[in-house]
C-alpha cells in the first residue's frame, strides 16, 4: 500500500471532474471510498482514487447508482456489500424505486415458469390417459363418455395454455426492455445531475472572482478602476462612494430618461440573504437563531428597531450585475455599505449573497454580517 494520500482537490484534478462531483461520489457510495485521515483537509488513500476512477467510468456508460455499487462490490474486496445506500435514505416520492425493474422482471419470469408447470401437469394427464388405453380400459362403456369429455377439456386447456404461454413470454420481453430503459434513464439522470452540479459550482466561483475584480478600492489607493459605463472612486472616511457617469447629450426640451431602476426588483428582497465563511460555507445573514433571513427582514428590523432621529436611511446603487446597499444612520456617523449579488444555488433556487462589507473606512469579511445584524437587534 502506498503512503501517498489525496485531498478532494487532488482527486478532482486526477479524475478531471469538479470537487463537488468527488464529494457526491462519497455521498452516493458511503463506505466505498477509503479515508486516510479525517483531519482538515480530509485525505484519501490509493484505493479511494481507484474506486473514484471506476465510479466516474461507470457513470459515463449511463449506469445507475444501484448498478455501479453492485460493480464496486464485485471488483473491490474491501467494500462491504451490507453497507447503507446513499445517506441511508430511501428514494423520494418522485423517484422510481431502484428495485422496481428487477421486481417486475422477476414477476414476469415467474409467470412463464407457472405456465410451464401447468403444461407439465397437462402432459402427465395425457400420459395417464395413454396408460389406461394400453391397459384396455378404453373400451369400458362407462369410461368412454367420461374419457371423451376429458379429452375435450384437455384440448381446451392446452389451447389456452399455449396462448397464455405466448402472451407471458411477450410480456416478459416487454418488461425486461422497459427495465433496461429505466436503468439507462436513471443513469443519464445521475450523470446530468453531476454535470449540472459541477457547472453550478463553477458559476459560483466565477461570480466570486468577478466580485473580487469589481470590488471598491481601499481608502488611500491612488488608482481608480474604469468600468464600461461608470467610474468608481476610492472611498474616503469623510466622503460617501460616488459614481461618475458620462453625461448624455441633451437636446433643449428633451426629457432625461433614467439609466435603470433605482433599486433591485421586488423578488430580490425576498431571497435568502447569505454570506460565505472563510472556509467557503454558506451561512444565513441572520445567524442560526433567526434561520432564513432576507432583505425584507433586514428592512423591518431597521424600521421597527430605530426611530427618528436615530433611524437608518437605505439607498441603492447599481454595480455591474449586483447592487450596493448604503445604510446610513441620520443621527451618527455610522455607515454600512453592502455589495450584493443574486446567485444561483445547486438546488435550482437563488440567494442574495453579500460579497463585500464596508463599515466606515474599514473593509470587513462578509461573514461578519451576523455580528452587525445582531447589533441591530440589541
Amino acid at each position: 500500500m502506498s503512503d501517498t494520500t489525496y485531498t478532494h482537490k487532488d482527486l478532482s484534478s486526477l479524475l478531471g471532474v469538479s470537487e463537488t462531483t468527488v464529494k457526491s461520489y462519497r455521498r452516493k457510495f458511503p463506505g466505498c471510498i477509503p479515508v486516510a485521515n479525517k483531519g482538515k483537509p480530509i485525505r484519501f488513500t490509493d484505493e479511494a482514487l481507484a474506486v473514484a476512477t471506476r465510479i466516474r467510468d461507470l457513470f459515463e456508460t449511463g449506469m445507475s447508482v444501484i448498478d455501479v455499487r453492485s460493480r464496486l462490490t464485485a471488483e473491490f474486496a474491501f467494500i462491504d456489500e451490507s453497507a447503507p445506500q446513499e445517506d441511508g435514505q430511501r428514494p423520494g416520492k418522485g423517484d422510481p424505486s431502484p428495485e422496481l425493474s428487477l421486481g417486475v422482471s422477476n414477476m414476469a419470469k415467474s409467470m412463464v415458469a407457472m405456465t410451464q408447470q401447468q403444461k407439465g401437469i397437462l402432459s402427465r394427464m395425457q400420459g395417464i390417459e395413454t396408460m389406461l388405453e394400453e391397459l384396455g380400459l378404453q373400451g369400458d362403456p362407462g369410461l368412454n363418455p367420461r374419457a371423451e369429455k376429458i379429452r375435450e377439456r384437455e384440448a381446451l386447456i392446452e389451447s389456452r395454455l399455449d396462448t397464455l404461454d405466448a402472451n407471458t413470454r411477450e410480456l416478459a420481453r416487454t418488461v425486461q426492455d422497459l427495465a433496461g430503459e429505466l436503468n439507462r434513464f436513471l443513469g443519464r439522470r445521475e450523470k446530468a445531475a453531476e454535470e449540472w452540479s459541477g457547472s453550478s459550482a463553477q458559476a459560483l466561483s466565477d461570480a466570486a472572482q468577478l466580485a473580487a475584480r469589481t470590488a471598491v478600492p481601499q481608502a488611500g489607493e491612488a488608482q481608480a478602476q474604469e468600468r464600461q459605463s461608470a467610474q468608481i472612486l476610492p472611498l474616503r472616511p469623510d466622503k460617501k462612494p460616488e459614481i461618475q457617469r458620462p453625461q448624455p447629450n441633451l437636446v433643449p426640451g428633451q426629457a432625461v430618461v433614467p439609466e435603470g431602476p433605482s433599486e433591485p426588483p421586488r423578488q430580490f428582497f425576498g431571497l435568502p440573504l447569505v454570506a460565505r465563511t472563510e472556509q467557503g460555507q454558506y451561512i444565513s445573514a441572520g445567524g442560526k437563531s433567526r434561520g432564513r433571513f432576507s432583505l425584507n427582514d433586514l428592512k423591518a428590523m431597521l424600521i421597527y428597531g430605530f426611530t427618528p432621529p436615530n433611524h437608518f436611511t437605505l439607498r441603492w446603487e447599481r454595480h455591474g450585475q449586483g447592487w450596493w446597499l448604503y445604510l446610513e444612520q441620520e443621527n451618527s456617523d455610522r455607515t454600512i455599505h453592502l455589495l450584493l449579488m443574486e446567485l444561483p444555488t445547486q438546488k435550482g433556487g437563488s440567494v442574495a449573497e453579500i460579497l463585500q462589507i464596508r463599515q466606515g473606512d474599514e473593509t470587513r469579511h462578509p461573514a461578519e454580517i451576523c455580528t452587525i445584524i445582531d447589533s441591530f437587534g440589541a
